[in-house]
């Protein structure tokens, strides 16, 4: 546990006001400006305060097609596939003059091109560093280094990423094959809270309930609240939640996400990291948290409170639920915080909103300055690598990564005289309205949601510094006009004045807090030998969550726990479990303080 001060020095460096925060406090339809220009001379346009992209360099410039070049993406981040689209596809084409084209993987010429041992894909997106490894023994990507490409048109990666690339080396032959996602621009910094209990807290502050003591506790206070709350938006039944499980993932997400919530663990292969005592717990272990989880939902299950479809429901309709206001209970913010807290919910007076109990452990995650498992790189084949170079590059800068954020600079957010980043009106609203339409004088056409980057892949993480702002992160909650120029909706500074807290962060700071260390440790895939174990035993665990979550009464629940086990055991759980540990010594031994950067 640590001491107040360490917990108010956190709150400090996590400190971002709720993603929620809003234009005004009421439900005006009329648009939010949430930067006008100040002066008379600025109002009639004739200084304008905003800037376009910063113009590309003369060794930049001078590679550019004069005929527009379709570049081939593989990707195994995402589903999309075909020509990119929308507002991020115009700007890469004005910009570069290039069209992205993502590779379908289930197309023929894809097979036909990896079975030949060909790779005519000019951009590779793969998953992890041992999927990286693979790739460069089959020649499939370029060395970085090779022509003086990078030192040439990776003059931002360069400048800003030595430790990241460093990293990156380590783990090859010492050659620079990719740019890793997620990289921090500086030590010492945190993401924000990801994974908390969140609660419906207006139907909880109208009912004038009890905070809960302990886990158990929200099962009698859903119970009530649910019987009181009537219907969704649509007029669908309401239940406590609705969870989900990943196809990729190993375990049950939501389950998982209740461990991180509630314990401060993160997931690690088949079971957690414990960041205090730097040790790893197997998912099935007698008495595990995982189990305390399972146990927990199966609780809100007997009691009415899980959505009885969520088993075959994706991932996009249980967020659906969440944003239709079908759920009271969520431990996942993107899921219950960020979808339900629109500005008409909020305008409303209904707001989802942390509610810790008294022995919770939150956990806080330092950012990689090295970067995560996760790599962007070029094909060995391409007719275009200093193009390639110059995107990716471009990718990586400050303009690049807050559009690939946020939108077109200038229309959706943009700096200040001050040197401020700052959200534009165009911008918060498609930061609440995913599917908002973008107005025909600003350029660009159709939904944000679908002109969105095609990638899914940050090179920067959101929650470190923007070098080229005046102090702020990628994070828009860190913004000027995000904080000090708006009024927060009347639910919301309840809610802060209730908890006697001026943000989020501050709140959940005052619980207990795992700080998961910064280190260099990347997911590597399992010995041939565990691998078939592992998909079995995924299969095992995946679906003995399921059964566990339903089971009708303690008994069955305690009966299906020990099937689960003993299954478990006969297909190799302690073998992988095993080997997890070992990974768990090496992730400990991976602290990005050991990497001596000339």
């Amino acid at each position: 546990m640590r001491n107040d001060c360490v917990k108010r020095c956190l709150s400090l460096v996590l400190c971002a006001v709720f993603l929620c925060v809003s234009g005004c406090g009421n439900s005006s339809e009329e648009s939010i400006y949430l930067y006008s220009p100040k002066t008379e001379e600025e109002q009639n346009g004739t200084d304008s305060i905003y800037a376009s992209y910063k113009p590309l360099s003369e060794e930049v410039l001078a590679i550019i097609p004069e005929e527009t070049v379709t570049l081939k993406v593989y990707s195994e981040l995402n589903y999309k596939r075909g020509v990119q689209g929308g507002w991020f596809g115009q700007i890469i084409k004005d910009l570069f003059n290039v069209e992205l084209k993502f590779v379908d993987t289930n197309d023929r010429d894809y097979f036909q091109s990896v079975k030949a041992g060909r790779c005519d894909w000019d951009f590779i997106l793969l998953k992890s560093h041992d999927r990286l490894k693979d790739y460069i023994e089959k020649g499939f990507v370029r060395d970085l280094g090779e022509d003086d490409l990078f030192s040439k048109y990776g003059t931002n990666i360069n400048k800003n990423m030595k430790v990241a690339i460093y990293a990156s080396k380590r783990e090859t032959d010492g050659k620079l094959y990719g740019i890793p996602n997620e990289v921090a621009y500086k030590d010492s910094e945190y993401a924000g809270f990801e994974y908390h209990p969140d609660i419906r807290w207006d139907l909880f502050r109208r009912f004038h309930l009890e905070e809960p003591e302990e886990m158990d506790d929200y099962i009698s206070i859903l119970s009530f609240m649910r019987d009181r709350a009537g219907e969704s938006d649509s007029g669908k039944e309401i239940y406590g939640a609705t969870l989900y499980s990943g196809t990729e993932d190993v375990l049950n997400s939501s389950v998982a996400d209740a461990v991180k919530a509630f314990y401060g663990y993160e997931d690690f292969y088949l079971g957690f990291f414990n960041p205090r005592y730097r040790t790893f717990y197997g998912a099935l272990d007698d008495n595990s948290e995982y189990i305390k989880c399972l146990e927990f939902y199966n609780k809100m299950y007997r009691a009415g409170l899980i959505n009885p479809k969520s088993r075959e429901m994706s991932y996009k309709m249980v967020y659906d639920s969440y944003a239709d206001g079908q759920n009271l209970f969520c431990v996942n913010s993107e899921l219950g915080y960020a979808a339900y807290n629109t500005i008409e919910h909020l305008a409303d007076e209904k707001m989802m909103a942390p509610m810790t109990f008294k022995n919770q452990t939150n956990l806080v995650r330092s950012l990689k300055t090295v970067g995560g498992d996760q790599t962007w790189s070029i094909g060995r084949d391409t007719e275009y690598p200093e193009l390639c170079m110059a995107i990716l590059d471009w990718m990586a800068s400050a303009d690049g990564t807050l559009t690939a954020y946020y939108g077109p600079k200038g229309v959706c957010w943009d700096y200040d005289v001050n040197g401020n980043t700052v959200l534009l009106n165009p911008g918060f609203e498609a930061l609440y309205h995913p599917n908002y339409q973008f107005d025909m004088n600003s350029g660009f056409s159709g939904s944000f949601s679908e002109g969105a980057p095609y990638f899914s892949f940050n090179i920067w993480s959101k929650d470190t510094e923007n070098p080229e702002s005046n102090g702020q992160t990628y994070n828009v909650s860190t913004w000027i006009n995000m904080k000090s120029n708006q009024q927060n909706y009347e639910i919301e500074n309840e809610w802060l004045e209730d908890h006697d807290v001026e943000s989020e962060a501050e709140y959940l700071s005052q619980t207990n807090i795992y700080v998961l260390a910064p280190d260099a440790y990347v997911i590597h895939e399992l010995p041939e030998e565990l691998a078939s174990y592992y998909t079995k035993l995924s299969y095992i665990v995946k679906e003995g969550s399921w059964r566990a979550i339903y089971a009708e009464s303690e008994e069955e629940f305690n009966e299906v726990i020990k099937d689960m086990q003993t299954s478990a055991l006969k297909s190799g759980y302690k073998e992988v479990t095993d080997w997890c540990r070992i990974e768990a010594y090496y992730k400990v031994q991976s602290n990005i303080y050991s990497y001596l950067i000339d």
